[in-house]
Formats: C-alpha cells, structure tokens, sequence
C-alpha cells in the first residue's frame, strides 16, 4: 500500500513539474476515494460485525435466536458478511452481521431450550388436513411445549410412503429437561387423539 502511495505521489510531481494542475487532479482522487469508502461502508461493517460475533460468540452454529427483523431462528452458519438462518417454515434468510451485531439479540439456546421432533403414520392419505388441526389443539394444550413468533411448534407431512398414508411431523421447542419425557409424551397422545378423531394411525 506504502509503495503505490509514493507511486501517485511522484506522478502528480511529475504532472506539476510539466505545467499540468494537480489540484484538480486531488479533486479527482479525493472525491473517487471517498465515493469507494462510502460505498464500502457497509461491507465493512459487515465484515467487522462478523469477526465480533465469530471472536465473542454469543451464539454458535445450532442455536435458537430472536434479533430485530428476519434475525429469528436457527442459525447455521456465521459468516464473515452475513449469517444464515433458518426460520420455522423452513425457509433460509441471510442476514447481515451489522444489523445483527447492533441490535439486541436473545439466545434461546442459552437458556436451556432443546427442540424435538415426533413422528405419527397415518394409515390414510385423506386424513392429512384434519390430522394436522388436531395435532396443531394437542400441542397448543402442551404446558411443556414453548410458544411465540420463534419457538412456536410446527406440524407438517414429513412423508408420503407408498402403503397410501401419510407421517406427520411435529417439531416443538421445550425445556431441556423436559425433552425426552414431553417427546414420549407428545407421541401417545397424539396417537390417542387422532384416533379418536376418527383419523386411523399406521399399524
């Protein structure tokens, strides 16, 4: 960097000692270092974020987290522009490290918060729909089972197998040691609940 300093430095000498104005020639420099520094004053931002939140680590690679905006969810990845995190839907959302690193952000994980995924078959297809809502009252009804725009629990179809039924999926937030019991839990009622919604459970 030293060396193409002293480099411009001697062209604009030589540019003065041959009768050509080297003020306008500093305008010009000027104003296109400035235009390059604001344009990467984002990046740079970004970039220092991302060594803050890599070097401090208030969260890692698995963790549960709720920041302004899009910054909800798991994270599964901290980059050096931006960290990727996976929402509720499933869906990804990249956000950058400076809004993420100049907002206040709650680790879930920090405090103990396991997530767990239960299955149940269903021995027919056209069940799906009013299984799912019946699902969605169990876990609604589960005190064990955390809440809220984050850590609100999911049911969708995880499969369609070939015998002509469906697996349903229901992936909820709890307290860590709460996890094992509330799965075993979570799995024999809903059982019991869609059959007795008149929804046949696979053999």
């Amino acid at each position: 960097m030293s060396t193409w300093a002293v480099r411009v430095l001697v062209f604009i000498a030589a540019l003065s000692e041959v009768g050509i104005a080297t003020a306008s020639v500093l305008a010009v420099l000027g104003a296109a270092g400035l235009a390059i520094g604001l344009a990467l004053q984002g990046t740079l931002q970004n970039i220092a974020a991302g060594m803050m939140l890599l070097m401090l680590r208030p969260f890692r690679v698995g963790d549960v987290i709720e920041g302004s905006g899009a910054a909800a969810g798991i994270v599964r990845e901290v980059g050096l522009f931006t960290t990727r995190i996976e929402r509720g839907d499933g869906n990804a959302v990249f956000v950058p490290n400076s809004q993420i690193w100049s907002n206040p952000v709650i680790n879930y994980s920090s405090g103990g918060t396991q997530r767990i995924e239960v299955e149940v078959g269903l021995a027919q297809r056209k069940d799906v729909d009013a299984a799912i809502g019946e699902l969605k009252k169990l876990v609604a009804d589960e005190p064990r089972v955390l809440s809220g725009a984050t850590l609100a629990p999911i049911v969708t179809v995880a499969d369609y197998p070939d015998d002509g039924g469906a697996t349903l999926r229901i992936a909820a937030w709890v307290r860590s040691p709460d996890a094992s019991l509330t799965s075993g839990d979570l799995h024999e009622h809903a059982q019991a609940a869609l059959e007795q919604a008149g929804c046949p459970v696979a053999a």
